[in-house]
């Protein structure tokens, strides 16, 4: 009480409460104008971001009902930065998976299904619909037809798998065709399934789905997309990039359960292609066109050894269609004498030690 009234009556109180209450005034400003100065930069910013986005759209040509569909997408998922999420790919899975999830509650399969095939065109126009082989996926979005997938129950105790190729992918949903149905797996809707697949230059993945819907025209069951792959890795040897344009010829495959030296079979076509890599175990080329697994594939190698170019013959274990019009096919060994495999297995042995970097292309082993 004595310092309040002292405070009141003192003279001093008079010539310190002016500056104070003006200093208190003049950094009161100086925040509101910073504030307001970084709401007007973050307002221009967001602005020019949506406009640039209608820029694109319109150079994208995009029909009305698509444009109309992609800017609720950004006002729902990226309001703040439009710009970033049709530029980014990541930043528009991101968008993309927060949107199917919050739909998959609300949507019909039918009308999800039509969601996600618009944003899938919404994706290929934006050019963000390549996803490189060389890298880890984390959704089966990422996977390119024709993938092959093999399918059982979840938690059976069976051999009973299913052979079969992804026909399609939307942002909705994946779309398989049994190519393989072994007897006494009975497909429903509803039911569970563990999957798994190997994608060429990266690894082998196993994860979980469920069978949404199973269409008859075409034959195909669909899937809703999976993000819990679990990457398990099996390559068993080293192998080295290449960049080489060769004839890829085309070799009858012999009947199953026929015992037949594929090697001394003479090819029945070639045609252009480009060897992508090489290891012990085989190989994989890049061709213009499809090719059935049917058949057994031959490419001449030239390991640089000071040896004769020799060819080899592989059995196609998997086909992934590449952007432009191009599928990669990858082939493991048949019939190779040991000596070209040892051949090999030293050129990607020396091809390692003379370029360190390429062992991020070796083994590895994810429990």
């Amino acid at each position: 009480m004595f310092l309040d009234s002292w405070w009141n009556w003192s003279p001093l109180s008079w010539y310190m409460t002016g500056p104070l209450l003006a200093a208190f005034a003049i950094f009161a400003m100086g925040i509101s104008d910073e504030i307001y100065h970084r709401w007007r930069q973050r307002r221009t910013q967001r602005l020019g971001e949506w406009h640039m986005v209608e820029k694109l759209i319109e150079e994208r040509e995009l029909s009305e009902r698509e444009a109309r569909f992609l800017r609720v997408f950004l006002k729902n998922h990226a309001s703040k930065r439009p710009l970033l999420a049709v530029t980014d790919r990541e930043r528009f899975n991101a968008c993309v998976e927060r949107d199917m999830t919050d739909s998959a509650v609300m949507l019909d399969v039918a009308t999800l299904r039509e969601h996600g095939e618009t944003l899938r065109i919404i994706r290929k126009a934006f050019s963000l619909d390549f996803f490189p082989i060389g890298q880890p996926i984390y959704s089966t979005r990422e996977l390119c037809p024709p993938q092959s997938i093999w399918l059982a129950e979840l938690d059976a105790t069976t051999d009973r798998w299913v052979r079969a190729s992804a026909v399609g992918v939307d942002e909705a949903f994946l779309y398989v065709q049994p190519l393989d149905v072994p007897h006494g797996f009975r497909p429903r809707l509803g039911l569970a399934l563990q999957a798994r697949l190997w994608r060429e230059e990266d690894a082998r993945y196993i994860f979980s789905t469920v069978i949404t819907e199973m269409e008859e025209i075409p034959f195909c069951w669909l899937l809703p997309h999976a993000h819990d792959l679990k990457r398990v890795q099996a390559r068993a040897h080293f192998r080295v990039h290449m960049d080489q344009r060769t004839l890829v010829g085309l070799v009858p495959a012999p009947p199953a359960g026929v015992s037949m030296d594929t090697s001394k079979r003479a090819p029945v076509a070639e045609i252009q292609g480009r060897l992508t890599s090489l290891s012990a175990g085989g190989f994989a080329v890049e061709v213009e066109q499809p090719v059935s697994d049917m058949v057994h594939i031959r490419v001449p190698v030239d390991v640089r050894d000071g040896g004769p170019v020799f060819a080899v013959t592989g059995r196609i274990v998997g086909i992934s269609a590449e952007s432009g019009q191009t599928y990669l096919l990858r082939a493991s060994f048949v019939d190779l004498e040991d000596k070209h495999r040892e051949r090999i297995a030293h050129f990607v042995f020396e091809s390692q030690k003379r370029h360190p970097k390429t062992r991020a292309v070796s083994p590895e082993r994810t429990e």
